[in-house]
């Protein structure tokens, strides 16, 4: 007799070997582990295990904080979004914005001034989250 778990054993197995594909595909387009962990609902850190496990070679840090130039992050910056909205932007985390901003030597606003000229959700979703915006930083500024 074959139990439920034998099954759940062999559906893992194969729904597996399927996001083993995609994760691949997307990572060698250029995704970062963060953004395909998000789409997986796993951690980024499995991501990257399993990348590794099945041989892929893995971009260094240095390459993959490397997505955009340093004058959009310093730009939309100045613009007035905070670190986590320009990581939603350009599809990285918010403390890799942050170490690129330090890594140049970018002053950062205070806490005090940055809570009076930040965007609130709804003005970042109105503003920036439109298919305009997307679509330059997608075809003119960013390499993915």
């Amino acid at each position: 007799m074959v139990s439920g778990l034998f099954y759940a054993l062999v559906y893992k197995l194969l729904v597996k070997g399927l996001l083993d594909d995609s994760i691949v595909e997307l990572y060698t387009q250029g995704e970062s582990c963060a953004a395909i962990a998000r789409q997986q609902k796993c951690s980024e850190t499995s991501i990257y295990n399993r990348l590794k496990d099945m041989g892929v070679e893995m971009r260094d840090r240095s390459e993959a904080n490397k997505i955009c130039p340093d004058s959009v992050f310093i730009s939309l910056y100045n613009v007035g979004l905070s670190s986590p909205q320009i990581g939603r932007l350009l599809q990285v985390d918010s403390s890799t914005v942050i170490k690129r901003l330090h890594s140049i030597r970018f002053p950062l606003r205070s806490r005090n001034i940055a809570s009076r000229i930040r965007y609130t959700e709804d003005e970042f979703i109105k503003y920036f989250m439109i298919s305009s915006v997307l679509y330059f930083l997608e075809q003119f500024v960013c390499v993915r």
